[in-house]
């Protein structure tokens, strides 16, 4: 009787203890989550010094695909190809095998640009993303894609074109502030 008692308790020590963890874990991935919801309000606001801020907040709390991804997407405005470069890469490594078709060929392409392989991914990738836009109802989104395709090929003038069409219908879906792509083509003005 007595060792049921200890096996009972020992059981119960091991679910909270578990339980606990569990609880602790999902603190700290709220934590993250409340990071990047404040750093994609700096984003819209044009702020990426601020988001690179929080996002590297939230990967010290609880690392993530799509945290490095977005983290990409701001050096690759910022033409810092090479930040941009690691982030997809960590974010590549992240998604175990479940990451969408779109960051496995940027992040090869980054890695290899003077690959045909990876230059014919890129190109189908942006012919696939171009046949999108008479059937998707979120255009704003694809003609973001395709400026960050564009980016990513060093095409400036065709991604500014892309971003500044996305920015447009975003605006006018949303009704919101031009702030955000204003900030992006500043950016990439400066480099040409």
């Amino acid at each position: 009787m007595q060792k049921i008692g200890f096996l009972v308790v020992g059981f119960i020590i091991f679910g909270l203890l578990f339980f606990g963890f569990d609880v602790y874990k999902k603190n700290i991935q709220g934590q993250a989550h409340i990071s990047q919801k404040h750093a994609m309000v700096q984003i819209e606001d044009g702020n990426f010094t601020k988001a690179k801020k929080l996002l590297n907040e939230s990967i010290e709390l609880y690392p993530s695909s799509l945290v490095y991804e977005t983290l990409g997407d701001i050096f690759l405005f910022e033409g810092n190809r090479q930040f941009a470069m690691n982030n997809y890469n960590l974010a590549k490594i992240l998604c175990e095998n479940k990451c969408d078709e779109t960051l496995i060929v940027i992040s090869s392409y980054m890695n290899e640009p003077n690959s045909t392989k990876t230059k014919e991914n890129l190109r189908k990738l942006i012919l696939y993303t171009e046949s999108l836009i008479k059937l998707s109802n979120n255009k704003e989104i694809i003609y973001f894609n395709l400026g960050k395709y564009y980016l990513v090929q060093g095409d400036v003038h065709r991604a500014i074109k892309m971003f500044e069409e996305a920015n447009h219908l975003y605006r006018y879906k949303n009704q919101t502030s031009q702030k955000d792509v204003d900030k992006i083509i500043l950016l990439l003005t400066e480099e040409l």
